[in-house]
């Protein structure tokens, strides 16, 4: 048996990552990077609201606005996005498009800006929200 049939038999006798797995992972991945790129802005004074706003209606006591409660913050949300990558694996796994993907982005920015918003106390109304100081 030459070396490349080694090769060949070597990968196929390797197992794939199931599905369920990669969107375990990609649903984390995705919510800790950019509740990590929504960190960095709220550090260097992008953005007046970091990712700590998901602990605002539940955690008691100003630990949540410090280091620390960021740092949970984003943990949190990379967690959350697992469920959200659930969500759109079961809406659009047989969706061949991304124009469904953007909708379901945008729907929730909605969920999001329109529905969560009234129960965190830092985030602005969407009217209220301006692009330049």
């Amino acid at each position: 048996m030459s070396n490349k049939q080694r090769m060949d038999k070597q990968v196929k006798d390797e197992k794939q990552m199931s599905f369920t797995l990669k969107v375990i992972l990609i649903g984390f991945c995705g919510g800790l990077i950019w509740s990590l790129i929504g960190y960095f802005s709220y550090y260097f004074h992008l953005t007046q609201v970091g990712p700590s706003f998901v602990l605002l209606p539940w955690a008691l006591g100003e630990w949540k606005t410090g280091h620390w409660g960021q740092v949970i913050g984003v943990l949190v949300i990379a967690v959350l996005s697992i469920g959200i990558a659930f969500i759109y694996k079961w809406s659009m796994q047989k969706v061949n498009s991304m124009w469904p993907g953007l909708g379901f982005g945008a729907l929730l920015w909605l969920v999001v800006f329109y529905i969560v918003n009234p129960f965190v106390v830092q985030l602005k109304p969407v009217q209220a929200i301006h692009l330049i100081r």
